[in-house]
């Protein structure tokens, strides 16, 4: 995992786990902010939401895609003296792995408001800024409650609203 991302200015992010029947069935992820440390964390058998600052699009258990919206601009704004501001991408495989690979892609938005729609999240009256996708591997399959394997994690930086992920 050694891909760095680097985001222009931003408010909102959407991540997006996408797998077809190659990569495997049912990829379950999980999501938390761990910087500052805030107790829950979305996807499968875990919350739905956290706070104002993570919302899960819901369980696709076929192909396709499971999304996280972050709402950075709500976190900072609650949390002035934390900086960084950091979330952990985790996944796993709930029912079949085949080669085990998907793509996680990161949208970007400035202003508005987000709207699920599905298992997606759209933005009503903001700009997109940016959008870039990266592959990724997860070996663990295991139809259990699990935490999944880290694929990486969102630094933001409040003070700029710019990111990294790596």
């Amino acid at each position: 995992m050694d891909d760095l991302l680097k985001f222009a200015a931003f408010d909102f992010a959407v991540i997006r786990y996408e797998w077809t029947a190659e990569g495997g069935t049912d990829l379950d992820t999980r999501t938390k902010v761990i910087q500052p440390l805030i107790a829950g964390e979305v996807g499968w058998s875990r919350l739905s939401n956290v706070g104002d600052y993570l919302l899960w699009g819901g369980d696709n258990t076929e192909t396709g895609q499971e999304s996280i919206l972050i709402d950075f601009k709500k976190l900072a704004e609650d949390y002035p003296e934390q900086t960084p501001l950091e979330v952990q991408l985790a996944a796993f495989w709930y029912a079949v792995r085949n080669s085990g690979d998907f793509n996680l892609t990161f949208e970007t938005y400035k202003g508005g408001t987000m709207e699920q729609v599905g298992f997606a999240f759209e933005n009503v009256g903001g700009e997109l800024v940016q959008t870039q996708t990266v592959g990724r591997n997860v070996a663990t399959n295991i139809s259990a409650d699990v935490d999944g394997e880290i694929v990486g994690s969102i630094t933001y930086n409040p003070a700029t609203l710019q990111a990294t992920f790596a």
